[in-house]
């Protein structure tokens, strides 16, 4: 979040100002898929998240899995100051307002750090997993509130898995679906959603808003806009997108 221009959804500015010099902002780490990076992934939700008053750390990583939910702690170190790295972010961050998202591979990580024991975060409120395969370990926490978004024309995550999470998994929890929802619609590095019916352009819109939505039903500042957000999750995406489907619980 940035004084001056970078305040739409895919405008970015390298090493601009924090807005208001010391207002603390909530966190969200993003995981990238396998054999692709942070940038080419996340370009059309990081810079759209941060514009909305967020800290988004997105790490470009190898493929050694049970390495990445350590990678993530140590963004959340990093980013509250508590490893002794420079951070533009240090004293910036609101240490009970974290979130943690991947996509396919990152969902992976993102499963690992939410739900194997031995890599759980407690400073991580909330997760989101887009596309992502799931470990034999049972999806429970009860730190941790869930969104969970799946395309129904997935060739590579087929949708049950993402259904299979969501019933599995405690309360607070979302499932968000994607009717023609493919894979490759999930990330910004591909022009095409492969083998699905739905557009790219359509599903990376949709997952902008009902992450946003999710992030902001949890940390917006008052308890109005957090209802609205809920609302808006519960009742209104559905209503005002027929190819999107929500349930809660």
């Amino acid at each position: 979040p940035t004084i001056g221009s970078n305040q739409g959804p895919l405008q970015a500015a390298e090493g601009a100002q924090l807005i208001d010099g010391d207002r603390k902002f909530p966190l969200i780490v993003l995981m990238h898929g396998i054999n692709d990076n942070a940038p080419g992934t996340w370009s059309y939700l990081g810079p759209h998240l941060a514009s909305h008053g967020y800290v988004v750390m997105a790490p470009s990583l190898g493929t050694d899995i049970l390495d990445h939910p350590g990678d993530i702690s140590y963004l959340i170190d990093t980013a509250l100051g508590e490893n002794g790295a420079q951070s533009m972010f240090t004293g910036r961050v609101e240490g009970e307002k974290i979130l943690v998202g991947g996509f396919s591979f990152g969902g992976l990580a993102t499963y690992i750090f939410a739900y194997e024991p031995q890599y759980q975060d407690p400073r991580a409120s909330a997760v989101v997993i887009m596309a992502g395969i799931t470990t034999n370990s049972a999806p429970v926490n009860s730190g941790l509130k869930l969104m969970a978004i799946y395309g129904t024309e997935d060739l590579v995550i087929p949708y049950d898995t993402g259904l299979n999470l969501y019933e599995a998994a405690n309360a607070p929890k979302y499932l968000v679906t994607l009717q023609g929802g493919g894979h490759t619609g999930f990330t910004g590095s591909h022009e095409s959603n492969i083998g699905a019916s739905m557009d790219h352009l359509r599903q990376k819109g949709l997952t902008r808003i009902a992450i946003l939505a999710f992030a902001s039903s949890l940390f917006a500042n008052s308890e109005t806009d957090r209802e609205a957000a809920r609302r808006f999750l519960q009742e209104e995406l559905t209503m005002e997108n027929s190819d999107a489907q929500v349930m809660f619980e």
